[in-house]
C-alpha cells in the first residue's frame, strides 16, 4: 500500500520526511521531490502554501516507493539542487553533495578577499554534472567578474551533461568550456594556460570499498568517478603532477578528499604548496584549499 499523503503540501511533506527517516533516507530526498512534483524552489515550498493534486500525489508516491528500494531520488527526477540551482544529473555523474558545496564557499571565500582583479579564470578537475564550475562561475558572475572556465572529465557521457547544464544555467560558450580527456593529458589542451582557481572532486573511495557503499551509491553512481584505486589517492598523485607542470602560483587551489585522508592528502599536495583543511557539517575533515 502506498504512502498516504494529505492533500497540503506542508502536511505530505513533513509524512515523507517521517517515512525516509526510518528508512535511514536524508530528508532532503522528500524536499526535492516536492520541489521536482510542484516545480517550485525550496523557499516557495517551505514557506508557501502549496495544495497537491491527484496526480501529484501518485508522482510523489511512485518516487518514494522507488526511492526505499535504494534508488537515487537524482536518478528517479533527473536532477539534484545544489548551491541555488537544479542541475540535470544521470547515471554518468555522481550526484552533487552538500558537504561540495563546502569546496565552492570555500573557494568563493578566498577569491572575494584575495583577489583584485575582476577576471577570473577556473579549471575543473573532473568535473561530472558541472555542479561546481558552473556554481563558481554563476556567483562570480552575479559579484560582475568576468568569468571564464575549463572542465574536463574522461566521461563522455558527464560532458554531455555538464554542457547541458551550462547552458541551461544561462553561461555561454566563451565562459565555459568542457574538454573529454583524462587529466595526465590535459597539459596537450590547455598549453600554457593560467588559472586562478583550480578544483575538483577527483575519485577517493579505495578500491576494495565501493562494495561497502551504501545500495544508492555503488549499484547506481559511476564506479569511475568513485574509485580512487588501492588507498583512494591515486587521482591525487596524478593531480599533483599536472599540476606541477603548470603556473599555479598565484593560483587557487581546492579539493574534496574523502574520510581519515587528510594526512596523505596534505603530504601529498605539500609538493606544490602550502595547504589547509576544512571541515563538513559532521565536522569531518573534507576539503583542503591552498593558503
Amino acid at each position: 500500500m502506498p504512502l498516504q499523503l494529505q492533500t497540503n503540501a506542508t502536511n505530505a511533506l513533513r509524512s515523507v520526511k517521517s517515512y525516509f527517516k526510518d528508512f535511514g533516507i536524508s530528508l532532503t530526498d522528500a524536499e526535492d521531490t516536492f520541489m521536482y512534483v510542484l516545480d517550485i524552489t525550496l523557499e516557495e515550498l517551505l514557506l508557501g502554501n502549496h495544495q497537491l493534486t491527484n496526480s501529484n500525489k501518485r508522482k510523489i508516491q511512485e518516487i518514494v516507493a522507488r526511492r526505499i528500494k535504494g534508488e537515487p531520488t537524482a536518478y528517479i527526477i533527473g536532477q539534484k539542487f545544489f548551491w541555488n540551482h537544479f542541475f540535470k544529473v544521470t547515471k554518468d555523474t555522481l550526484i552533487p553533495r552538500p558537504e561540495t558545496e563546502i569546496l565552492v564557499a570555500a573557494v568563493l571565500e578566498k577569491i572575494r578577499k584575495n583577489k583584485s582583479s575582476k577576471k577570473i579564470k577556473v579549471l575543473d578537475l573532473g568535473t561530472g554534472s558541472g555542479c561546481i564550475l558552473i556554481s563558481i562561475l554563476k556567483a562570480l558572475k552575479k559579484d560582475s567578474y568576468e568569468v571564464s572556465g575549463i572542465g574536463i572529465d574522461i566521461s563522455s557521457g558527464a560532458i554531455d551533461v555538464a554542457k547541458y547544464n551550462a547552458g541551461n544555467l544561462d553561461l555561454s560558450d566563451d565562459e565555459i568550456k568542457f574538454l573529454c580527456c583524462d587529466w595526465n593529458d590535459l597539459l596537450k589542451y590547455i598549453q600554457n594556460e593560467k588559472f586562478d582557481i583550480i578544483v575538483g572532486n577527483p575519485p577517493y573511495i579505495p578500491s576494495n570499498d565501493i562494495s561497502k557503499l551504501e545500495v544508492g551509491v555503488k549499484d547506481f553512481e559511476p564506479h569511475t568517478a568513485l574509485d580512487g584505486s588501492d588507498d583512494g589517492l591515486e587521482c591525487y598523485r596524478q593531480i599533483i603532477s599536472v599540476l606541477s607542470g603548470m603556473d599555479i602560483i598565484h593560483s587557487i587551489i581546492a579539493f574534496e578528499f574523502g574520510i581519515g585522508q587528510s594526512n596523505a592528502i596534505i603530504s601529498i599536495m605539500s609538493g606544490i604548496g602550502d595547504f589547509k583543511v576544512i571541515n563538513d557539517f559532521a565536522n569531518i575533515q573534507r576539503i583542503i584549499i591552498s593558503k
